[in-house]
């Protein structure tokens, strides 16, 4: 098992508590209470907006994740870039493990979808933030693309550079916690379930790192988790997708 270190420095602090505390809760109980009351029609047209914002916010969390390799002289393998030979067969295998995941997550969902009550218990889960999901063609490219986006950028920031931060101050499995807890937090938009389903997803990703000496293998799983998560959430609210709409 590796055990990622990146020395501490007091802004990386600042950054975890802005990234993973300050925006996530003004996100949660101010911007999107306020999405929440607007029209239909205008949800409808600020949607791909949101999407956008989105990917932006990625791409400034994936930069300064990266900021240790170009400031500090960090290698990429201490954020969980290693492309060495010899990581090969652990990538293998926790390839395979994620793959035996994903197909179980897509097995249970199509067993949901057969049940009478199935489109009616995964609506129920998903109002509270059924604004966001893609429900014309454009957003379904949109939420794939953020989707995309998500899996290598948080995985980037919360497994590669928060928990190698937070290593380096204590014993790994702490660190862990801590990280989980910091991404769980991260979604707070989600209500108090979704932090604690997170908080676990962000455990397992941890492990699925410390296991496989890389990023790599995550960040395909977190990407793939969200487009699915996006369809499955997108068919309970709107239906098949030939009875969805076409045109934004």
């Amino acid at each position: 098992m590796i055990d990622p270190t990146i020395d501490a420095r007091f802004w990386d602090f600042i950054i975890f508590g802005v990234f993973a505390l300050l925006i996530p809760g003004w996100t949660a109980l101010v911007t999107l209470p306020r999405v929440r009351k607007l029209p239909a029609e205008e949800l409808n047209r600020l949607r791909p907006r949101l999407y956008i914002e989105a990917i932006v916010l990625q791409w400034v969390m994936a930069a300064i994740a990266l900021h240790p390799v170009f400031l500090r002289g960090a290698d990429y393998s201490q954020l969980g870039l290693t492309n060495a030979l010899p990581d090969l067969p652990r990538l293998a295998g926790g390839l395979c493990l994620v793959i035996l995941a994903l197909l179980a997550l897509a097995w249970q969902q199509q067993n949901i979808k057969r049940m009478p009550e199935g489109r009616a218990m995964v609506r129920e889960a998903v109002q509270r933030f059924a604004f966001l999901m893609p429900r014309t063609r454009n957003e379904r490219f949109f939420w794939i693309v953020v989707s995309l986006h998500a899996g290598v950028c948080e995985e980037l920031f919360f497994r590669g550079y928060l928990f190698g931060v937070l290593n380096s101050l204590g014993p790994w499995w702490a660190a862990a916690v801590a990280a989980a807890l910091l991404f769980g937090m991260g979604h707070a938009y989600q209500g108090v379930r979704g932090v604690a389903s997170t908080g676990i997803i962000g455990a397992v990703a941890i492990g699925l790192y410390l296991l496989t000496g890389s990023l790599w293998v995550g960040m395909l799983a977190h990407a793939v988790y969200d487009v699915q998560g996006g369809e499955f959430g997108r068919w309970a609210l709107y239906g098949k997708d030939d009875s969805a709409p076409t045109h934004a």
